[in-house]
């Protein structure tokens, strides 16, 4: 669940994000003060965008609310949009959000409040000592295995180490206020396409080509996560925000559940990845015997199956759309590893375009508003996890032919975005298929040119400068402070009411120009991927 966008809170999906979702959501719930079986859904499938202002109508339109709601409860979406249009039309009232001046919520932090706080911010430790304990990397090739990745940034792929770093600053700049969120509402660039599925593709390739074990991998991922909540936390503390409210989005954690998300993502993938890595020679794969990985992803998929055909829920229902995107993304798992334990090596090649095919035609097929955007970025990660150990035939004449063309690559996206539509049809697709069809085009084009152009090496594509490629080390460690902090210096740059509205160059300028004070700290310091160079000066040596 991933609050991509700050008019959006954070919804159930991803379909990796099961556990440590799960658990932060009952507590967010719990600390509403509410804790039936209804709030906990509405609490994880309902924009809250829009609540004051439908509450605030609900009451001018003298009508009771129903006892279980109050201004700190999500009304459900459809009634959420339904009634707000007609009283909006009935009254002439704004529909701005006020939850932040609302003098109905409460002036002291709820004692549940606190311990989602708590347990945000200590999670992360537990989970590094925690994974310590269980798998200890102190034995002798684990701890030179580590410390050679750890000293060779040379041995880094520059490559997707740049569009990590592209896609983070263009995060942080969307969340610095209205002013810049207009960017992504235009679809300025086509963002939309591709600005979250690569950093989820450069994930996904990360985490397979990581020898780091899946337990210390998600602990730091925790870790990540605790970090930011404390940042934001401090940040409403010191400017007397009443971040027990909306405790999930901007109150407390915003941006960081969209590490929850990666984190979950691994973990559900990291089956498919050691099945990937322990049949990789012929040699091993001579028996035709199915996998556990296939059995496990099959019965989830058979799981989700039944329940969706006997679900007593109506079709259009936000319960029916949640277990239909979970047998979906169960069914990509299933996919992967049941075509890479039966096909014939020479054939493997031809599963990840069989995924790609799976992944973007249930989208077309079917809108899937949020959180159907959340979980078709984990099943992104799954598809990268995948072609990392088993590249798409035909890759290297596909990945040359778009990069010697790219200028009419460019040309066909821009012909095929919707000029002056303001609209975010990543998270909310169009209705028909013809519109989904031409929005996911440029999704896919986005996807294919990633995964195959590096494939073809820097000898016959435009290979990255040495200036650049020798700076990403610091570049990705001023990457992940300013994910983790920059919703924090934009509340401190705005104060306790601000609710996305007003928009803050200054807070943003801060945040892009500390990498300068990475950058001279690492050029300082003589770091292994300057050695005791400028940055701006020649690399000795390079690989692509």
């Amino acid at each position: 669940a991933l609050p991509i966008s700050e008019s959006h809170p954070p919804s159930p999906s991803m379909a990796s994000c099961t556990i440590a979702y799960v658990f932060t959501l009952c507590l967010a719930t719990i600390a509403r003060g509410d804790t039936s079986p209804l709030a906990f859904a509405e609490e994880a499938s309902y924009d809250s965008c829009f609540l004051q202002a439908s509450v605030s109508l609900h009451t001018a339109e003298e009508t009771p609310l129903p006892p279980r709601w109050s201004a700190t409860a999500l009304l459900p979406s459809s009634f959420l949009f339904q009634r707000q249009a007609s009283l909006i039309a009935a009254t002439g009232q704004s529909a701005a959000p006020s939850c932040f001046a609302d003098s109905s919520c409460a002036e002291v932090a709820p004692t549940l409040a606190w311990l989602y706080a708590v347990v945000s911010i200590g999670i992360g430790p537990l989970a590094l000592v925690f994974a310590t304990v269980l798998s200890p990397l102190n034995s002798k090739p684990s701890a030179e295995r580590l410390a050679t990745e750890r000293n060779a940034p040379a041995d880094r792929t520059a490559y997707l180490d740049l569009w990590r770093v592209i896609c983070v600053a263009v995060m942080v700049a969307s969340h610095a206020g209205a002013e810049f969120d207009l960017y992504t509402e235009y679809n300025m660039l086509g963002g939309q396409q591709w600005v979250l599925p690569i950093i989820m593709l450069v994930s996904g390739l990360c985490f397979c080509k990581s020898s780091l074990p899946v337990i210390h991998y998600s602990a730091r991922l925790l870790a990540y996560f605790s970090l930011g909540s404390l940042f934001n936390w401090a940040a409403g503390i010191v400017t007397h925000t009443k971040w027990w409210v909306q405790i999930t989005t901007r109150g407390l954690t915003f941006q960081m559940f969209f590490v929850l998300g990666l984190g979950g993502t691994a973990l559900v993938a990291a089956p498919l990845k050691a099945l990937l890595i322990s049949r990789a020679s012929a040699e091993t794969r001579s028996s035709a015997k199915l996998s556990l990985q296939s059995f496990g992803y099959a019965l989830i998929f058979c799981a989700f199956f039944l329940a969706h055909q006997f679900s007593p829920w109506p079709v259009g229902s936000a319960e029916l759309q949640m277990v239909r995107l979970l047998m979906e993304s169960s069914g990509t798992l299933l996919l992967a590893a049941l075509a890479f334990d039966t096909l014939p090596a020479t054939k493997q090649d031809l599963i990840g375009w069989l995924l790609l095919g799976w992944i973007y035609a249930t989208r077309i097929a079917m809108a899937e508003p949020r959180p159907g955007h959340e979980i078709h970025l984990g099943e992104l990660f799954i598809f990268a996890v995948f072609v990392q150990k088993v590249p798409l035939r035909g890759s290297v004449p596909i990945g040359l032919t778009i990069a010697q063309t790219w200028p009419l690559s460019v040309f066909l996206c821009g012909a095929m975005l919707h000029p002056g539509l303001k609209a975010r049809l990543d998270l909310d697709p169009p209705d028909s298929p013809g519109g989904r069809l031409r929005h996911y085009a440029i999704e896919v084009l986005a996807v294919v040119a990633f995964t195959t152009i590096p494939t073809v090496g820097p000898a016959r594509t435009l290979p990255l400068p040495d200036f650049v490629r020798r700076n990403m080390t610091w570049a990705n460690n001023w990457a992940l402070f300013a994910y983790c902090s920059h919703y924090a210096i934009y509340r401190l740059m705005l104060g306790p009411h601000w609710w996305g509205e007003e928009s803050t160059s200054g807070g943003l300028a801060i945040v892009m120009g500390s990498a300068l004070v990475f950058a001279a700290v690492d050029w300082a310091r003589g770091s292994p991927s300057a050695g005791n160079q400028a940055p701006w000066q020649p690399a000795v040596t390079a690989k692509a």
